[in-house]
């Protein structure tokens, strides 16, 4: 294993990028390989230093955040920690409930535009995300609009299920 030290100084947080490479659009900096791969390195970096380095990473966030990264970024933005796939495993999402049958029908006609979200696979995903929402939150109620609010989190973690329904519980808590 190798180990790096914990980034403190806002000098080590861009190593090598010109200052003229940052004030350009972030389309075009995303089409850069370099300006990528320092990224993400430096994303990788405070990611394992996480939480310690949460407020460094909301700093990095704001000037943007590489596609491969996104989801762990997210995560980490949210404070997401613990051993999230166990407690969405103990979450019984295959118990008929009074919610089925509008979850059954808004799936299949949302997201048709993304082959990922439009997939019998992420279709499965849905339901059983959005069943999961349902049993932990039971005083509210399942709302046409809320596999809206589950479809990036679902896309960024498609496969890793229980990153989606608790980044979605976050959401919820700021509320």
């Amino acid at each position: 294993a190798v180990f790096f030290p914990l980034l403190e100084s806002d000098r080590s947080l861009q190593p090598n990028l010109s200052q003229e490479l940052l004030n350009l659009p972030m389309v075009i900096r995303e089409r850069n390989i370099d300006y990528q791969v320092q990224r993400l390195i430096l994303f990788h970096r405070l990611l394992e230093g996480y939480p310690h380095t949460r407020d460094k990473i909301v700093e990095q966030a704001r000037l943007d955040i590489p596609p491969p990264v996104r989801a762990h970024v997210w995560a980490a933005l949210l404070n997401v920690r613990g051993d999230i796939q166990t407690v969405y495993e103990r979450i019984d999402k295959d118990t008929e409930t009074k919610t089925d049958r509008q979850i059954e029908v808004d799936i299949p006609r949302c997201h048709q535009y993304d082959a990922l979200l439009a997939s019998p696979e992420g279709h499965l995903k849905f339901k059983r995300v959005l069943k999961a929402w349902c049993v932990s939150h039971p005083g509210l109620v399942y709302w046409q609009g809320l596999d809206s609010l589950s479809a990036s989190f679902l896309w960024l973690n498609f496969n890793n299920e229980g990153k989606t329904h608790l980044l979605k519980l976050f959401v919820f808590l700021d509320f």
